[in-house]
């Protein structure tokens, strides 16, 4: 064979070692850049704490540090409905939220409505409570269409899926833009929200089907009792559920706190 072929094989040769080598120090980076990233801490994510979402598994398992081991509160003389909130809003969890809310990330509020439903579905109420109808908070249109989704409908969809619920979106309207809750003190948030909601049209609907409301934060009830005012003289309300509610409001509500 001719000087030239072997000069070419050891060329060809040579240089595929040379690739492999500049492979195994160029993987780190490429993995770097190429592996999702966590939603909240950033960091690149070997392995997914969970398919729905971009969170790491670490964050994850904060985040999950604050679910309430009975979510759901009894009734009492000063509660005008049920409310199950799946976790405190603390920590990882508060963080969460603020990017679901003010940075895109949609894709946390699907993990968060799978998360109550499979916290709902623990406590057996998927059996006890078969015949809910899920309608989220609805957020004003201009609203939404600026951040490009609600959050609420976000959670409730994936939660109402998840359990087999039959969700109704358009069931109440938000007709009134009004500032944001956590802008306004805990005296005018009533005044807030005074006739913020109508009805929009209505299903047909069983007679055992009962309303329970979604939406992502419990805090002062403020958002709930005007809902509730619109809804109920045309709907019967089973009641509320959320992703979280202040540790604060869980205390006082104890006490002598109102919804």
């Amino acid at each position: 064979m001719p000087d030239n072929f072997w000069l070419k094989t050891r060329f060809d040769l040579q240089n595929g070692a040379l690739l492999k080598v500049l492979l195994s120090f160029s993987r780190p980076l490429i993995m770097f850049f190429l592996s999702p990233r966590c939603l909240l801490c950033n960091r690149s994510c070997d392995r997914l704490g969970s398919a729905l979402c971009h969170l790491c598994a670490t964050c994850e398992r904060q985040i999950c540090s604050a679910k309430r081991a009975q979510p759901l509160e009894k009734v009492t003389s000063d509660q005008l409905v049920p409310i199950f909130a799946w976790a405190d809003y603390e920590g990882n969890l508060r963080q969460s939220i603020a990017q679901l809310k003010y940075h895109r990330r949609r894709t946390i509020g699907t993990w968060l409505g799978q998360q109550m439903a499979d916290a709902w579905i623990g406590q057996d109420l998927h059996r006890t409570l078969s015949h809910l109808v899920v309608v989220p908070i609805p957020m004003f249109a201009a609203k939404e269409k600026m951040r490009g989704y609600n959050q609420a409908a976000v959670i409730a969809q994936q939660f109402a899926q998840t359990i087999g619920y039959r969700y109704e979106p358009r069931i109440l309207r938000r007709d009134r833009e009004t500032e944001a809750q956590y802008a306004v003190d805990s005296r005018s948030r009533t005044a807030n929200l005074e006739s913020a909601f109508t009805l929009g049209p209505l299903p047909k609907l069983r007679s055992s089907d009962r309303i329970l409301l979604v939406d992502d934060i419990y805090t002062t009830g403020a958002t709930v009792r005007s809902a509730l005012t619109t809804l109920r003289p045309a709907l019967k309300i089973w009641g509320v559920a959320v992703a979280a509610r202040p540790v604060f409001e869980t205390r006082s509500y104890r006490g002598t706190a109102k919804l």
